[in-house]
């Protein structure tokens, strides 16, 4: 149990000249005071080794972690960052582990805070996707917006280069078409596959 919290120092004290005039126990006297008797017990063995020092407050801040990660690991995971800037939290645990495999290394979690505090982790800007461009009318319903967007192209096994066309409706964020396209591509033909499409309703706008 913890001493009152108004004025410490002088419950203490009242609580010292109380036990040295020997009137009362040491659980009648912890109880009248509030505190437990292991609180009482240490505050007179503190005042018989301190004496004045007894009335002082102690922090009650971990003297020692049990956790915190050893100076030496923490040394080898920014040196290793150092020498490989853009490797991540979990690629340099791994190359750590590779390298000392009888070493106890930190989770990946508590590498990424070592390199956070350390200023070596680049904040990335979140960008706002926008379901339709700024121009476009917001969607009220579905149907009522379709956008059509070329997505990211790749090659293909044979190398052969895909432009995927999409066409989703705004409102749902339904892609209603996926359509691969090789070089070259002309409007004529992305015309031709709107004219061709037999859809089961058409759009009010099309972006």
């Amino acid at each position: 149990m913890p001493w009152k919290e108004t004025s410490p120092k002088m419950q203490k004290v009242a609580f010292l000249a109380a036990w040295r005039e020997n009137t009362e126990s040491m659980t009648e006297l912890c109880r009248r005071f509030g505190i437990s008797r292991k609180s009482g017990y240490a505050l007179v063995e503190r005042w018989r080794a301190e004496e004045e020092g007894a009335l002082v407050e102690r922090s009650r801040a971990p003297r020692s972690c049990p956790h915190a990660t050893p100076a030496e690991a923490r040394d080898a995971v920014l040196a290793l960052r150092r020498e490989r800037p853009t490797w991540g939290p979990a690629k340099l645990r791994a190359r750590l582990m590779s390298m000392w495999p009888d070493q106890h290394w930190p989770a990946v979690s508590t590498i990424a805070a070592i390199l956070s505090r350390e200023g070596l982790v680049e904040q990335s800007r979140r960008i706002k996707r926008r379901s339709c461009p700024i121009d476009a009318l917001p969607p009220l319903a579905p149907n009522d917006v379709w956008c059509v967007d070329y997505k990211g192209w790749f090659r293909t096994m044979d190398g052969t280069r895909c432009d995927p066309l999409t066409v989703t409706d705004s409102f749902s964020r339904m892609i209603l078409r996926c359509v691969a396209l090789t070089p070259p591509i002309a409007s004529q033909r992305v015309k031709g596959i709107f004219a061709n499409w037999s859809a089961p309703q058409k759009p009010l706008h099309l972006l």
